[in-house]
């Protein structure tokens, strides 16, 4: 169950606040560690119930480690108090600090090995006169920390999120200018495409020009050439006339 709690928590850094079960069995092993036995479980969880306050808080700081302060209720009535945890396996002594005090309630605060560990409390309670043992699970987190006093530096949490946010914006912005770019581009190869069409039309219309002057040329080139293969052949005809006409004269007389 310990285990199973462990990772249904955060592990980010920061300060939350969480729900917490007292329970007057050991969720571990389901045993009662308490004196008053079996015979007592209703009295004993009831007492436990009222004992806790069912909201706790949560501290992770920047190196990862897991603090839990606990809410005791009828300070007043209660002495020589003592913590364990456990990570999995048997239960270990904690120090605890007492964090605030307010009223007849006192806040204690304890490391745990991750948020969500079972913890066991032992206190002396001045009415019954004995020790009393029992235990406390926790689930949820809720960023926040309520009414009670943080004892880590947030400030750490802060400049690193303002760093993500800042890399954010700059990757964001590094990803416009990279689109600003290409679209520069593709209108830079657009451009370009659009002069060498104009370019390419306009020489080929001159060539189609030229060309065009060529065959008028040509083609007044040979019809003076057929003009002076007429004339030329008039004027053999011509001369032919002549020299027929000289030579029957002559054979006349």
């Amino acid at each position: 169950m310990a285990l199973s709690l462990s990772f249904s928590f955060a592990e980010s850094a920061g300060t939350y606040t969480t729900s917490v079960s007292p329970q007057y069995r050991n969720p571990l092993t389901g045993a009662i560690e308490d004196s008053g036995g079996e015979e007592k479980e209703a009295l004993g969880q009831g007492m436990a119930q009222s004992t806790v306050s069912g909201v706790g808080l949560v501290e992770i700081d920047a190196s990862g480690n897991v603090y839990a302060t606990y809410r005791i209720n009828n300070a007043s009535a209660m002495s020589s108090i003592s913590f364990s945890t456990s990570a999995g396996g048997g239960f270990y002594g904690v120090s605890a600090v007492n964090t605030n005090t307010v009223g007849n309630s006192a806040d204690y605060r304890i490391k745990v090995p991750y948020a969500g560990a079972p913890v066991k409390c032992a206190l002396y309670v001045a009415p019954m006169g004995r020790e009393v043992i029992f235990f406390m699970t926790s689930a949820g987190l809720t960023p926040g920390q309520g009414d009670f006093v943080s004892t880590i530096d947030t400030s750490v949490q802060a400049q690193s999120s303002q760093g993500s946010e800042s890399a954010k914006a700059e990757e964001a912005k590094k990803t416009d200018d990279k689109k600003t770019e290409e679209a520069k581009k593709a209108e830079d190869k657009k451009k370009d495409s659009t002069k060498k069409n104009s370019k390419n039309a306009k020489a080929s219309d001159s060539k189609d020009k030229k060309g065009s002057k060529a065959n008028v040329s040509n083609k007044t080139q040979s019809t003076q050439n057929k003009r002076y293969v007429v004339y030329g052949a008039l004027v053999v005809v011509i001369i032919l006339a002549a020299a027929g006409t000289f030579g029957y004269k002559k054979l006349i007389k």
